[in-house]
């Protein structure tokens, strides 16, 4: 079996066009505690060199001293998706 680069060092000033040209599939809450403040996941597919590719969207949750909440939204990881 030929080995496949998922993500190449060019495709990353493309990841914000990939992610939005992706398709929602399913989100998830938590399976387990977790220390870096992430409480959700969102899951988005899409096509990279031409193979289906997981997008995992990370929801960060940061409760500061002052009671504001921080909320981000960022890429966490691409997973190959064998269809």
């Amino acid at each position: 079996m030929k080995e496949f680069k998922l993500l190449l060092k060019e495709d990353l000033k493309d990841l914000g066009a990939l992610l939005e040209n992706s398709t929602y599939i399913d989100d998830s809450a938590l399976t387990h505690p977790r220390a870096d403040n992430i409480e959700h996941f969102y899951y988005y597919k899409a096509e990279l060199h031409g193979r289906t590719v997981r997008l995992n969207v990370a929801k960060e949750v940061k409760h500061r001293d002052s009671g504001h909440i921080v909320i981000k939204y960022y890429l966490y990881s691409i997973n190959d998706i064998n269809e």
